[in-house]
């Protein structure tokens, strides 16, 4: 629904698309009572809607406390319905900052103010909301069980719509563990319903999601071919937003087959796309982008200089997982130079951010780059051991390639380990 908030017609999807997203926005239903009650309740919602006016343009300070006055004006005339639209608002300005324990707590308030006044629409799209969150911090089984509880329930409601949603969201989630069969079904299903109903949107974004599931199977021409048939779909319903994410996907696939000038230059793009529109977490990702692929050819001067962009952006909006991410690849950076003590500082400081939002798989990376700087320092016991806690982390979540790369990471701290212990002839 949000992209449909846009005042530009050329960043917003299709009519048919947004007239079936605004089945997910709970509209306001006056209190009963006299004039000051409804006009409160109206109050509400002018407050509502300029808080998504603010939150679309990437403003959410100005989002935040618009929302929370909403809030404070539906509470004051027990208009429930008000309240848990406001509580569902609150809830997308703590994920796109970063904050998903906040997010959280908004959202299981919503959806409890949702059953009590017996709204399923708005109970389903809450639910949903919840896996959105648990996926955010990759806790997998519960976003699983969060998106096939509002699959069935938009199933019963009818609603084509956040059916396919659903699935869609199911299959990122199988994706994330692995489970490339089940996400690549997943994403077909959603494709195909929403080509059924006329949602466009849906389509772009499904195959957009087939497009990263080649792309971990590492099938490159199959996620290539994806990507720019989203790009197309995104640009062809005007969806810049859309649009952005395909071209960036895309430098992502150069980036892995080395084509690095086919790859800036999609970063370069999508970075400059997401500045047009006012997107800042999206440029934020299209720099840090521009800072991996610098740091893979070795021109470390301008991979630190993008990861300080990256990081000081995310600073600035709030969006604490991004600041984590841009300081593990400053990390990573020093690492290649030998500056040990500062790679430490790095991921350190990265690693607080991560158990402050509480990203346990992030916090798993964390362990796992850790024990590689140790192992580089011929600190091998605790090397060892940090790797070790990644990989319980990775078989917690299950993150089956995680503890893979973790199985590689401690047979090659034991290589160090025995080449320092082989005398030199």
């Amino acid at each position: 629904m949000e992209e449909c908030l846009r005042l530009d017609a050329n960043e917003r999807p299709s009519a048919m698309g947004c007239q079936q997203a605004l089945t997910f926005m709970a509209q306001t239903i006056p209190s009963g009572g006299g004039g000051n009650s409804l006009a409160t309740t109206r109050s509400s919602g002018l407050l509502h809607a300029l808080g998504w006016i603010q939150f679309e343009n990437g403003v959410t300070p100005k989002a935040q406390e618009y929302f929370r006055q909403s809030l404070e004006a539906s509470e004051s005339v027990g208009d429930e319905q008000g309240k848990a639209r406001a509580l569902n608002a609150m809830g997308n300005v703590y994920r796109l900052q970063g904050q998903p324990s906040k997010a959280e707590e908004s959202y299981i308030q919503s959806r409890d103010l949702y059953s009590r006044i017996g709204n399923q629409l708005g109970f389903a799209q809450l639910v949903k909301a919840l896996g959105d969150v648990y996926r955010m911090r990759n806790e997998y089984s519960k976003a699983e069980d969060s998106y096939i509880q509002s699959r069935n329930l938009y199933s019963q409601t009818g609603d084509r719509l956040g059916f396919s949603q659903s699935v869609m969201a199911l299959g990122d989630v199988y994706r994330m563990r692995s489970e490339y069969f089940k996400a690549e079904e997943s994403f077909i299903q959603s494709r195909d319903q929403a080509t059924k109903i006329g949602y466009q949107l849906g389509v772009a974004q499904s195959v957009h999601g087939l497009g990263d599931v080649y792309l971990m199977r590492n099938e490159y021409s199959k996620a290539e071919e994806s990507y720019i048939k989203s790009r197309d779909l995104y640009s062809h319903i005007g969806n810049q937003l859309g649009l952005a994410h395909s071209v960036r996907a895309l430098g992502d696939v150069y980036q892995i087959q080395s084509e690095y000038p086919k790859a800036e230059d999609s970063y370069i793009l999508s970075r400059d796309l997401y500045s047009q529109i006012g997107d800042p977490l999206g440029f934020v990702r299209s720099v840090k982008g521009l800072g991996d692929l610098y740091r893979m050819q070795s021109e470390y001067s301008k991979a630190e200089e993008s990861y300080i962009q990256s990081c000081d952006m995310s600073t600035k909006i709030g969006y604490e997982l991004g600041s984590a991410h841009s300081l593990v690849g400053l990390g990573l950076v020093h690492l290649r130079r030998n500056e040990f003590a500062k790679a430490g500082e790095s991921y350190l400081e990265a690693q607080r951010v991560y158990y402050r939002i509480g990203d346990r798989y992030a916090l798993a990376n964390i362990s796992r780059n850790l024990g590689w700087l140790h192992g580089q320092q011929a600190q091998y016991e605790e090397a060892e051991r940090l790797v070790r806690e990644a990989s319980t982390i990775y078989g917690e979540l299950g993150v089956k390639k995680g503890v893979t790369d973790c199985d590689r990471v401690l047979a090659e701290i034991r290589r160090l380990q025995e080449k320092s212990l082989t005398p030199e002839v």
